[in-house]
Parts: structure tokens; C-alpha cells; sequence
């Protein structure tokens, strides 16, 4: 049964006494924990040369099985990489392939 708010009587007002505790010791988790993270960035590109000198045409997906990691990372890492001038694209994205720059 449901009580209408107009016949409800408050008859006395409650107090309530907050107290705030403020520490001010640092915590220590991480805001974004890394998400498939298990190499380092310079180990990661390392094995992306790795993989590509083995297979200049494989795919994202056949490196991030091969690395542990998602696919995006291995995007985002290839990203990196092509921006440091470590390897860069020949050819078309289905049948090209990846040269290392040395």
C-alpha cells in the first residue's frame, strides 16, 4: 500500500552530525590500468620487427596472437613506429606489405 506524501506528519526535525576524515596518503592504483600490457613498448616494437622480418605480410590480427595483446595495440604500435621512421607500408593495405627501415 502506498502512502500519499499529504498524510504524512513530521512532527519533529532530526539532526544529523557529519564528520569528514581526510587522509592524505597517496593511492596507489592506477586510474587506467593497462589492458593487454604484457610487453613494453620498446620490446613490443622489437618483436613487431621480429614478426615482419619473418613475414612481411602478416596481418594485425596473426601479431596480436602471436604478441598477446589486442589488435588495436598493435595498431597504435604500428602507428608509433611508422611515425618514428622505424618501418612504413609498400603496396596496398590487403596485399602490400611492411619494409623496416634500418
Amino acid at each position: 500500500h502506498w502512502l500519499k506524501p499529504e498524510l504524512i506528519e513530521q512532527t519533529d526535525l532530526m539532526q544529523v552530525k557529519l564528520t569528514l576524515h581526510i587522509h592524505n596518503e597517496p593511492i596507489n592504483e592506477p586510474i587506467n590500468e593497462p589492458i593487454n600490457d604484457p610487453v613494453k613498448p620498446g620490446e613490443r616494437e622489437s618483436a613487431i620487427i621480429d614478426l615482419l622480418r619473418s613475414e612481411p605480410g602478416i596481418t594485425r590480427a596473426k601479431m596480436a596472437e602471436a604478441l598477446g595483446c589486442s589488435e588495436s595495440t598493435v595498431k597504435r604500435t604500428i602507428q608509433v613506429m611508422v611515425s618514428k621512421n622505424m618501418i612504413r607500408r609498400i603496396g596496398s593495405n590487403k596485399k602490400g606489405e611492411w619494409i623496416i627501415v634500418e
